[in-house]
């Protein structure tokens, strides 16, 4: 008679990888705190913090799995986005910040615990590195520029920090549409960012 492993879900157990990844980022996008432990998401999701260990006998695992499989969508929904056939690429870049907007409505505390993970070398942070890079691949369609991946991380904190307020989308999305093809000079001094837009 073989004897079960601690933990081990038993034949009438339906608890498995994909429900745990799933309640993680549930408890990230709730946004109550920096780090999830193990008894904090057993609790949430009513089984036992053996079973979590069964499936991921290592915590860091889990978060990678849970946290990098997040942006691996997201990341996936920019690279369309930069591929599809648009009228013009002023289009492209709108349809990017609708993106960005919505990613950070809905994931933006789980983005925070991601970057709270990367700093703490948890994980390191190569998906989210890959939707700035696509979307700085963006701006470079939308307007040639040296200056393409600065105008990008502006694109992306003014998204990062409105979406969570609820600003009006389109108001957002048409500033910095209309941004962006006007910038001449992007220079940082005396430690902020100086924007020439003149023409």
């Amino acid at each position: 008679m073989s004897v079960r492993q601690p933990g081990r879900p038993t034949p009438t157990e339906r608890f498995g990888r994909e429900k745990i990844i799933n309640g993680f980022r549930l408890m990230a996008r709730q946004g109550s705190r920096e780090t999830i432990s193990r008894k904090d998401l057993a609790a949430f999701l009513g089984i036992t913090p053996a079973l979590i260990s069964y499936y991921f006998p290592e915590r860091d695992s889990l978060l990678f799995e849970a946290m990098e499989g997040m942006f691996a969508y997201w990341y996936e929904q920019l690279a369309n986005v930069a591929e599809k056939e648009c009228e013009n690429e002023t289009e492209r870049l709108a349809d990017a910040i609708d993106l960005l907007l919505a990613f950070f409505l809905a994931e933006g505390h789980a983005e925070d615990l991601y970057d709270s993970l990367v700093h703490q070398n948890v994980i390191c942070g190569a998906t989210r590195n890959s939707m700035e890079e696509m979307l700085t691949k963006i701006v470079m369609q939308t307007c040639n520029t040296v200056r393409a991946e600065m105008i990008a991380k502006l694109i992306w904190g003014a998204c990062r920090h409105s979406a969570p307020l609820e600003y009006d989308s389109e108001l957002v999305r048409s500033t910095l549409v209309n941004l962006v093809p006007g910038i001449k000079n992007f220079v940082p001094t005396a430690g902020r960012m100086e924007i020439d837009c003149s023409p």
